[in-house]
């Protein structure tokens, strides 16, 4: 074996042949020669440099022996159709990587004195070792993943960076490794490919967390297509694999880039027709990216229209209302939660607020308007008279000079994309939607034992949003939500942190309630606050006891108008 290895070595680079477009030049290497072979190759390199003709520099034989190297640690591929893969189809390579890593060592040491070009060929090869042996897959166990971290180690001594971020996208380095490796991969990213080697998606998922914003920008074109492809294939790892892709790609990239070439409409409707999966993996990821699509969608969004942001809360009150399974009902209702009370999505009704009649001069007003309840019969009758609400008589003694967009713009924002309180909402299907919520929240709190505590105090939550911005139909709701709370405090005797929250929530709810139907609120509860059967009788009393003088505030602001 011995001088024979490196004649047949030095043989082979003489007649090597330009790679297959569509296969990875590492895969040729092994039809030729052993691990075994590549050792010995390492440990004799002075007697290769002299074997091999002048026009091969020591560089470009230490690059060559590298990526032969890193052939054997990699999974290639060795079969012809898609299927599901399992350790048994891998049983040398994470013994190989382990050895791999090891004769790398010695190769980096070598190429430390050699021209960049070199050193940047032979990187990109080692990169795309260590993706595959980052951590735990079916071609990898925990003995390659350590043998993985200690050459990483040794890497950094070397090169004098710290990090993997740093060093794909180093942009002193013309082209970035990162592009580099990209290019190399394209092969076994390809339409026809990808699904043959079942490491490529992990290889890329775990190279694209690796560059952070700004640069990724620079990558647009080259990491989206991969991401289109991996949410299509049948299996639910890579439908996973795929949306996680997207969900970095939208952190990380600004948005304005993504609407000014339309991406954001591509990348919704390929991920949209996921919502009606089952899988739990795909619906713990897909809604959550939804919902950021639709903030970078709500310049095209008309807000008193039925939207996509409707369609996704529909569906998410039907699959409530439907599944069986109960964790798989448990995470519509967090998503449900996401959608309604972290209101990130916020653009305002322009088609109502052209309607509003204009203000002289609100400065003369002598307090402050604070929205939704502080003062809470004055903002009512405030925003209907700005609305043209002739039911209310304020509307007569309001002059009409000019009106900015920011005077009443805390009054107007939406229920989280779905609502806007200010609209009178002649809009059935929208109410109908707000019903159907109640309905869900209700079944949660009293009616279904089988959701814990954490997913009542989320029930809490939207509760208290849908309370604080569709105001205007409580007094239609009041009722069930009086039953649902009250009959929640009856389910809980002793105290603790989660009891604590459900109380302190219930109370604020009531609050909120009584604030936006004082009328129907009073009417429901004074004549049973004293009947000792009723539960929560003194969170009740409690709400009561909260007196706000509406009547004396709303006659001042009246008078410092007029």
């Amino acid at each position: 074996m011995d001088d024979e290895a490196i004649i047949k070595y030095a043989k082979y680079l003489n007649e090597i042949q330009i790679p297959d477009e569509k296969k990875l030049s590492y895969e040729n290497r092994l039809k030729n020669f052993t691990l075994e072979e590549a050792k010995y190759l390492i440990d004799h390199l002075e007697d290769l440099y002299t074997t091999l003709p002048k026009e091969f520099s020591t560089g470009r034989i230490i690059c060559d022996l590298g990526e032969l190297v890193v052939a054997f640690g990699l999974v290639h591929t060795t079969i012809s159709e898609d299927r599901d893969f399992s350790s048994e189809d891998f049983p040398d390579t994470a013994q190989n990587a382990v050895k791999c890593f090891e004769y790398l060592k010695i190769l980096l040491e070598k190429l430390k004195p050699q021209e960049y070009a070199y050193r940047r060929r032979f990187f990109i090869d080692i990169i795309l070792l260590i993706a595959t042996h980052n951590k735990i897959y079916h071609w990898s166990n925990n003995h390659s993943v350590l043998a993985c971290k200690g050459f990483l180690n040794c890497l950094w001594q070397h090169s004098g960076y710290d990090n993997l971020s740093s060093f794909l996208c180093d942009e002193n380095l013309k082209p970035t490794l990162f592009k580099g490796i990209l290019k190399k991969m394209r092969p076994s990213l390809l339409k026809d490919t990808w699904m043959l080697n079942p490491s490529s998606c992990h290889i890329f998922y775990f190279l694209l967390l690796k560059v952070k914003h700004s640069y990724l920008a620079d990558y647009i074109s080259d990491v989206l297509p991969p991401a289109f492809m991996f949410i299509s294939y049948h299996a639910t790892p890579q439908k996973v694999l795929g949306l996680s892709c997207f969900d970095y790609i939208l952190d990380n990239i600004p948005p304005s880039l993504l609407i000014s070439t339309g991406t954001e409409e591509a990348i919704f409707h390929s991920i949209h027709p996921l919502i009606y999966s089952k899988e739990l993996h795909v619906i713990e990821i897909v809604f959550p990216i939804l919902k950021k699509l639709l903030v970078m969608k709500s310049h095209k969004i008309k807000p008193v229209n039925w939207n996509e942001y409707d369609q996704i809360m529909t569906h998410l009150l039907h699959s409530m209302e439907c599944e069986t399974n109960r964790k798989i009902k448990e995470l519509y209702f967090s998503h449900l939660r996401n959608y309604i009370v972290q209101k990130n999505y916020c653009t305002y009704p322009e088609k109502h607020l052209k309607h509003m009649p204009k203000i002289e001069d609100l400065s003369r007003m002598k307090f402050v308007l604070k929205p939704p309840f502080w003062h809470w019969s004055i903002s009512r009758t405030f925003i209907a008279s700005c609305l043209g609400d002739s039911n209310h008589g304020l509307k007569s003694k309001l002059p009409v000079p000019e009106m900015h967009l920011n005077v009443i713009v805390d009054y107007v924002r939406p229920l989280a994309i779905m609502h806007y309180c200010i609209q009178w909402l002649h809009d059935e299907e929208k109410w109908f939607t707000v019903h159907r919520l109640i309905k869900v929240l209700k079944a949660v709190l009293v009616e279904d034992s089988s959701f814990n505590m954490q997913c009542q105090i989320i029930a809490l939550e939207i509760l208290k949003s849908v309370i604080k911005w569709c105001w205007p139909r409580m007094e239609y709701h009041c009722f069930d939500i009086l039953v649902s709370i009250l009959g929640l405090q009856e389910q809980y005797i002793s105290s603790n942190d989660e009891v604590d929250e459900i109380t302190r929530l219930s109370e604020e709810c009531l609050t909120l309630l009584r604030y936006s139907c004082d009328r129907k609120f009073k009417d429901l509860v004074l004549n049973y606050i004293e009947d000792p059967l009723i539960p929560g009788g003194d969170l009740l009393k409690k709400v009561l006891k909260k007196e706000c003088d509406i009547k004396d505030k709303e006659d001042n602001v009246i008078d410092s108008i007029s």
